[in-house]
């Protein structure tokens, strides 16, 4: 029998969840309406965060579609946002503090190291030398919790829930891979180290999506390094 700290601990997770949905929605509203504005630069925030709520929404959507018509199978996820998608948003299940707290901390870890040594080999280092506004703090959290909810919530839940052999395994891996370096190649054009940077932790953010079947793990850590390499995105 579960304790009810082990209950209140899982209710949590799923509550993040619903906190950068709530948030992710208001935010992407207030920075589309400075397309109308006539500062140049609150335009093109405008416009990126045009682009990232339709990478979320679409996410979403497509993941609603898919199971409502059957074509992905949720009986091969066992965990995570799919289990109850349209009856509870509260999952309740006995592996909350393994998968969520020490898969969280192992990929933040692993996250953290990639960072400085990469940067250290590369040059391709981390900045925090920006001029940071509010502005700037929601369009890296808004671009963090949108491609999540297309490549974690969506792609790899997808491919994941169409059969559970290796094949599939990889070949959701390698989509991920390729899909996402070719989206960031707006940012970072024919920057090979940034490209190659951004592949190892697209790959930290699909085994972590793996383990726990929860897109608020991958969303978090994505978010963190858009922080880290704002400089670089604006």
């Amino acid at each position: 029998m579960k304790s009810t700290f082990t209950k209140e601990r899982e209710e949590i997770i799923d509550v993040v969840f619903l906190l950068l949905m709530s948030y992710f929605g208001i935010s992407i509203i207030f920075q589309i309406s400075f397309l109308q504005s006539s500062d140049p630069g609150l335009k093109e925030l405008g416009k990126l965060a045009l682009g990232l709520g339709f990478v979320g929404v679409l996410g979403v959507s497509l993941t609603l579609l898919s199971i409502s018509t059957g074509i992905m199978n949720v009986k091969n996820l066992k965990k995570g946002e799919f289990k109850n998608m349209f009856q509870n948003v509260i999952i309740k299940d006995d592996t909350f503090s393994y998968d969520y707290g020490l898969t969280f901390l192992v990929a933040f870890s692993i996250q953290i190291i990639l960072t400085f040594l990469y940067g250290s080999f590369t040059g391709f280092q981390f900045n925090l030398g920006y001029d940071w506004d509010f502005n700037a703090v929601l369009l890296t959290i808004n671009a963090g919790i949108g491609e999540e909810l297309f490549f974690s919530l969506f792609l790899t839940g997808f491919f994941l829930s169409l059969s559970s052999k290796r094949f599939m395994f990889f070949l959701a891996l390698l989509i991920n891979l390729i899909s996402f370096a070719t989206v960031h190649m707006i940012v970072y054009k024919s920057n090979l180290n940034a490209l190659i940077f951004i592949s190892f932790l697209r790959g930290i953010y699909f085994f972590t999506y793996l383990k726990t079947r929860r897109a608020s793990i991958p969303i978090i850590l994505h978010c963190f390094n858009n922080f880290l390499f704002i400089k670089s995105i604006l």
